[in-house]
């Protein structure tokens, strides 16, 4: 078992080790050993001690299965490509090649193995190979995240509509061990309720720095001043690096303006079209795009982050929602704002955390007559 999702990458392991060797004689005929190492000849003795268990027999002479966890030696890093680390790998291979004693079987989890090794290679054609690497972009990414997450809520026992699933994916991300952990916490919180709510997650759920950003802009399109001004401080107090963490939020607010630009012309046009049911809070109907000339789609395909077609529905109404709040006018000074404060901050002129709450309060504040 080896991939990216390092959750999955260890429950199939867990699920395999159970299996071959369980509980009640897991004592007897489970041998673990850690594959972590930070140093060469760490390296070194964890294969060492490897290939010993594998030349061991078990306790009265049965079969025993080793598990070697968390084998980083094995990837395609600085520790496994250490020629001494190697040069033990490829006995292990040869180890593996020569066939084992009868009943013994190794079973190893861990980070994306270099599959151009012959370890590799050799479990390829000998063994089971399982990878867990999540795309990385794109429409097989998203299904991915709602297939894992689905998984994942029908083992908690818990319900979510199409468009709180995609609500809770944008707040919590697509790691899958992120979204175990806060399935769980939405099944207790909920306790005899199985079906999520938006605000059940917005209730309980936590943020990491990425989706947090993407709440400032949530915020800032929602034109919720205090809640902007408090992701801002919260952001800046959990970054050690002010001026960096300062930037990413001046990406985030920028492309959120562009974003809202595209879709409240695309309202006044006619290019987006609300459906039956539509409202201006998170309940209602969605939007839909209209069949585009090539030239129009391209046009917009190049100020979002995606073709409209490609946008999910949940998404989408989101973005027409807070285009609805500003006028057009608005936003493009809004946006000629955030560019400005941007060139501040990255010439080192401008003035850090402050910089960016004048500029909030610059966009939201109401203005005096």
């Amino acid at each position: 078992m080896h991939g990216d999702d390092e959750y999955l990458v260890a429950a199939r392991a867990r699920e395999i080790v159970g299996i071959l060797a369980p509980a009640a004689v897991a004592s007897l005929g489970l041998e673990i050993i850690d594959g972590r190492a930070s140093t060469v000849e760490e390296g070194r003795r964890t294969l060492g001690r490897c290939v010993e268990a594998l030349q061991t027999m078990g306790f009265f002479g049965k079969g025993k299965v080793v598990w070697l966890r968390d084998a980083e030696l094995l990837a395609d890093n600085v520790m496994g490509n250490s020629e001494q680390v190697r040069e033990l790998v490829r006995d292990l291979t040869g180890l593996l090649r020569k066939s084992l004693t009868a009943g013994t079987i190794l079973v190893v989890s861990g980070p994306k193995l270099d599959k151009r090794q012959a370890f590799y290679k050799l479990c390829s054609e000998i063994g089971e190979v399982y990878e867990f690497t999540p795309p990385e972009k794109g429409f097989q990414a998203q299904r991915d995240a709602i297939n894992r997450l689905r998984d994942l809520l029908k083992k908690a026992g818990l319900e979510m509509a199409e468009d709180v699933a995609a609500a809770f994916l944008e707040r919590i991300g697509t790691e899958t061990r992120a979204m175990a952990v806060e399935s769980d916490k939405l099944k207790v919180y909920l306790g005899d309720r199985r079906r999520v709510e938006v605000a059940d997650i917005l209730a309980v759920t936590a943020t990491g720095r990425e989706a947090q950003a993407w709440d400032l802009a949530d915020a800032v399109g929602k034109k919720d001043l205090g809640r902007a001004l408090a992701l801002v401080r919260q952001l800046m107090f959990q970054s050690k690096k002010d001026r960096d963490a300062g930037i990413g939020m001046f990406m985030s607010l920028e492309t959120r303006m562009r974003e809202l630009m595209v879709y409240r012309e695309a309202l006044e046009k006619g290019w987006l079209v609300e459906q039956a049911g539509y409202s201006r809070d998170d309940k209602g109907g969605n939007v839909a795009w209209k069949k585009l000339s090539a030239d129009v789609e391209a046009l917009v395909a190049r100020s979002l982050s995606k073709n409209p077609p490609q946008t999910h529905p949940y998404r989408a109404k989101l973005l027409a929602q807070q285009a609805r709040q500003f006028s057009l006018p608005e936003l493009k000074r809004n946006h000629r704002r955030i560019l400005d404060a941007y060139e501040q901050a990255v010439s080192g002129t401008g003035a850090g955390a402050i910089g960016i709450e004048v500029l909030l309060v610059a966009m939201l504040g109401k203005k005096r007559s």
